[in-house]
């Protein structure tokens, strides 16, 4: 197949997955194709979902990726080489990773396992069709990651193809994408969990509670503020993967009362995008866009796959800081802005 049907077909893909919020959220995820010596790689602050209809590809030289790596280097646009698109902050992982086709998602089935203190275990248990995959301790995305899946991979003598992120997602790598498609299905179907039951809301909700604040148009997320258990998870387990950090921040602005909020508000010069206030509603801003909306929505589906939401892990404080403090993540932002 030459590389402008692998292009096309690539394209098809990512359309594919980019518009299933269970694989994908925002402009979260990436996805590589290698032909010769040149890295075609999703660019940073797009949307897998826009394939189709809009270029979101830029293409990176294989031979200087690699010399930045092994030289202990980063991905650097010294020369102004990438003019309009900047490629992925995982570029680097993509490089490394020497099968011709990388995708890597941000699956709320695989994020739901990734996110517990037991993770290792119960994905041994799920996953025993195959032993070509390895889990990755939560790294920062970009150099940090790329470097603990390559210290990992030389270790071992299978050959890895699936990488399972703590708190963050997966990467599937394969020669073909119906090779990867496979993989995916297959990953997907041993990992699929029954997501808590929904409790019953009998509420007139108030549409606005202030000229900026208005409810959420999703009214399953309403569960995060009725449902004692989860609106226990916005206090204590928020922070469960990178982009939700990064888009929503790393605290959420929770109220046990409406007049708890509008006592808060009265003090607050800058207004707080999103707001939880329990027993009444979520409200938010209209700066609040569809990507910060599929990073909630993700959130929400993976705390109501827990049985036991005090084992889940979040991204520590130290962690939580870098992400916040990361040129790359705000240039990202800020193209979202």
């Amino acid at each position: 197949m030459n590389q402008s049907k692998q292009i096309k077909k690539l394209s098809q893909f990512c359309d594919k997955v980019g518009k299933n919020i269970l694989l994908v959220q925002g402009i979260g995820g990436n996805v590589s194709y290698k032909h010769n010596d040149e890295l075609l790689i999703k660019a940073s602050g797009l949307s897998l979902k826009d394939a189709l209809h809009k270029n979101i590809f830029v293409k990176v030289s294989l031979e200087k990726l690699n010399a930045n790596f092994y030289q202990g280097g980063n991905l650097e646009n010294k020369n102004n080489e990438f003019k309009n698109l900047k490629p992925s902050m995982e570029t680097l992982m993509h490089g490394i990773i020497k099968h011709k086709f990388v995708i890597h998602l941000h699956a709320v089935e695989a994020i739901s396992y990734l996110v517990r203190n037991s993770a290792e275990i119960d994905l041994s248990e799920r996953i025993n069709y195959t032993k070509n995959y390895l889990c990755i301790d939560y790294k920062m995305p970009g150099k940090e990651l790329a470097t603990e899946i390559f210290d990992k991979t030389i270790k071992e003598k299978k050959k890895i193809n699936i990488f399972l992120l703590k708190n963050h997602g997966i990467i599937i790598s394969g020669d073909s994408l119906n090779e990867i498609s496979l993989d995916l299905f297959k990953l997907l179907q041993v990992l699929k969990t029954t997501p808590k039951k929904s409790i019953k809301i009998e509420k007139d909700f108030k549409k606005k509670i202030t000229k900026d604040h208005n409810l959420i148009n999703d009214l399953k997320l309403m569960q995060l503020v009725f449902d004692n258990k989860l609106f226990w998870c916005l206090n204590n387990k928020w922070n469960l993967f990178p982009d939700q950090t990064v888009f929503l921040g790393s605290r959420p602005n929770t109220y046990d009362s409406l007049s708890q909020f509008f006592e808060n508000y009265k003090k607050q010069k800058d207004s707080q995008e999103l707001v939880f206030i329990k027993n009444e509603g979520i409200y938010i801003k209209k700066s609040f866009d569809t990507n910060k909306l599929e990073q909630l929505q993700c959130f929400y589906e993976i705390i109501i796959r827990q049985k036991n939401v005090e084992k889940i892990c979040t991204i520590s404080k130290k962690e939580i800081q870098k992400l916040l403090n990361s040129k790359d993540e705000k240039y990202r932002k800020g193209l979202n802005q």
